[in-house]
């Protein structure tokens, strides 16, 4: 049995495509082709190849040193000429003479495909649904059906959507299937059986974080002998999918890996050079470093973002055997918890200063917690990244009719606590509830104790952890999530739309997980904001500041649904878009929640025991102690020409 990680990189791979190594001016990869070849053999890969991009000098160095084991591989960039959309075509087992011919064919997709096929060249097509350039569409997606039959079934720095979703597709195709596209398109296919479909495994690993951990299987022993399979449609793809921390930390490798190329670099020596050595070095500490390790003793307590960045470094260093892929999630752990101190320290300033009226205080302690965004925005960027391709692969399905079309949509409801989740299901009429039966496809994001969450009869609770409640009024409590853990949450989760009912951090928070991960934000509109701000904050600038940020905030939905006619006239009124707002009336299900008739007479016997009059039925969850006396005071009022009015209220005490 062979395994071969047919996608890795080296350091000719020159020309990154991530905006933030094309900034810092570093190259795409900075591995030797010796450390791929011993790193493969030591996870298990019987056979090595390197796939740099339009190059194959590390590869001839490779398979010079290694001949039993290595054959050539190259990653060619090709272009559909009607458009020039870009795809990735891996190509196996040429000489040295046929990658310049390859190179010679590669700027039309139409005339390499050829050239492959008269050559009888082994190849795949690399991650297949990643836009290059943004031009990639369903139509090209058929095309390369009918152009290629091998195609890359688990990128390893793709994630699981896009591995999967393309597999699914290509396991549909039909001969019926094929002749309709042969037939819409006008392409040849390439085999006599094209509706059989062949998959290949590679890390795209570059970096040397994950050579070998996703990779291809067949019945071979030999290099002609795997080439012959891979021809012959006989492998399979194995191994692990991406997810945005990882792609993450291959950037912050890169990253690190440039500034160690470099004779002097800025802040070598300072302590983010000490936290990349500790990660992803093998070799012992230099001298200045470990110095800097041991001052960490001496310094004084009471920071507490010096104390997770001390507890950081400490850890990685009693896990220093650690492989540096197995210390990654105890690095995004602390990297988070040093974030979220940023963003607490952000929020207790908006409360203190905005109170006192201290804008200049207001605007240094913003700038104070800049660190903490910029902290997170790697980790924002590959979740985007992650994600961009989600329209397009949800067209795929849907035109293909793979598992994930059939499935129920997954909804997350972002609210502020579990009280108002328990609610917020009834509250939609029957034909907004989402079609959903499974309490896995609904969830509420809430920020309450792992522990302690409840379980709700309708949906699942994903609890988000909290780093700050504060107090803002009487009925109005600031309640902050961890940025950093809460997406890898929310990720996991795997939402196909997110609805927000909450306007603070935990409503802003599911906004920017819908934009990062490409799904339909849904806001719910429950009452006039505005006006209940101006209520409740005695500033007149701080209430017109809140005016205009709830603009914003459900100016940036995809949906607005209020519960009213009026609300919606409201919105209209102060300029939002009308095309978004949806009238939606909350109310019972009547059908569901109508009083058994066996239960009237006992009703009538113990709650209204006079035969004539109204009865009035007042239910609501405990909390708003001023609408219940203003009820109170109504009811008294209204006995004294209507005494017949029997009133029940029914709720917790």
């Amino acid at each position: 049995m062979a395994k071969v990680d047919l996608h890795v990189h080296s350091k000719y791979s020159e020309h990154p495509s991530e905006w933030f190594l094309q900034r810092l001016g570093a190259n795409e990869s900075y591995t030797e082709p010796e450390f791929i070849y011993q790193k493969a053999k030591q996870r298990g890969m019987t056979l090595v190849t390197l796939t740099d991009h339009n190059r194959i000098d590390g590869a001839l160095l490779l398979q010079e040193a290694h001949p039993q084991d290595v054959f050539l591989g190259v990653e060619a960039t090709t272009y559909f000429p009607e458009d020039g959309c870009k795809i990735h075509l891996l190509v196996y087992g040429l000489t040295e003479g046929e990658f310049h011919e390859v190179q010679k064919f590669r700027p039309d997709i139409y005339d390499l495909r050829a050239y492959l096929q008269a050559r009888n060249l082994a190849h795949s097509v690399a991650h297949a649904t990643f836009s290059e350039n943004n031009r990639l569409s369903l139509e090209k997606l058929e095309k390369l059906m009918l152009l290629f039959d091998t195609f890359e079934g688990i990128n390893g720095a793709r994630n699981r959507l896009n591995n999967t979703g393309w597999m699914d597709a290509l396991k549909t195709l039909t001969p019926e299937r094929l002749e309709r596209l042969q037939a819409k398109h006008r392409l040849t296919p390439f085999s006599e059986t094209p509706w059989i479909k062949n998959f290949t495994g590679g890390s795209d690993d570059h970096a040397g974080l994950f050579i070998g951990q996703t990779y291809t299987e067949s019945e071979a022993e030999t290099p002609a002998d795997f080439l012959q399979s891979l021809k012959n449609k006989k492998t399979q793809a194995c191994g692990r999918s991406n997810d945005f921390r990882a792609f993450a930390f291959t950037i912050y490798k890169i990253a690190y890996d440039f500034s160690q190329s470099q004779a002097k670099t800025p802040g070598a020596s300072g302590w983010m050079n000490l936290l990349h050595s500790l990660v992803f070095d093998a070799k012992p500490l230099g001298i200045k470093n470990r110095l800097k390790l041991n001052s960490l003793k001496w310094q004084r307590p009471g920071n507490n973002i010096h104390l997770h960045f001390k507890e950081l470094l400490e850890s990685l260093q009693q896990f220093k055997d650690l492989k540096a892929e197995e210390k990654l999630p105890l690095v995004y752990d602390r990297l988070a918890g040093i974030s979220d101190e940023f963003f607490s320290m952000l929020f207790k300033s908006f409360e203190r200063d905005l109170k006192n009226g201290d804008l200049t205080q207001l605007v240094m302690n913003i700038s104070a917690s800049l660190p903490g965004f910029f902290l997170s925005l790697p980790f924002f960027s590959t979740l985007k990244h992650m994600h961009r391709d989600r329209e397009l692969l949800n067209t795929l399905a849907a035109e293909y009719g793979t598992p994930r079309s059939r499935r129920t949509q997954k909804v997350l409801w972002f609210c502020d606590s579990v009280e108002e989740a328990s609610k917020f299901p009834a509250l939609l009429p029957p034909n907004e509830r989402f079609g959903i039966t499974e309490p896995s496809r609904l969830g509420f994001a809430v920020i309450t104790d792992e522990a302690a969450a409840p379980e709700l009869n309708c949906a699942q609770v994903l609890p988000l952890p909290g780093i700050l409640t504060q107090p803002l009024s009487e009925v109005l409590t600031l309640k902050v999530p961890s940025l950093l853990k809460s997406l890898e949450k929310i990720e996991a989760f795997d939402p196909d739309v997110i609805y927000i009912s909450s306007f603070g951090p935990v409503g802003w928070l599911g906004l920017l997980a819908a934009r990062l991960m490409k799904v339909k934000a849904v806001g719910i509109y429950q009452q006039d904001l505005a006006k209940h701000f101006k209520a409740t904050v005695a500033d007149e600038g701080a209430a017109e500041l809140a005016d205009g940020f709830c603009r914003w905030f459900f100016g940036a939905m995809d949906e607005i649904r209020v519960p009213s006619r009026s609300y919606r006239d409201l919105l209209e009124a102060r300029g939002y878009a009308s095309e978004k707002l949806r009238y939606v009336p909350f109310g019972l299900d009547t059908q569901k929640y109508a009083p058994r008739q066996s239960r009237l007479p006992y009703l009538q016997k113990k709650y209204w025991p006079a035969a004539e009059g109204p009865k009035l039925l007042y239910v609501r969850q405990p909390g708003d102690a001023k609408a219940f006396a203003f009820l109170c005071s109504l009811i008294q009022r209204t006995l004294t020409s209507h005494p017949q009015i029997q009133l029940t209220v029914v709720g917790k005490k």
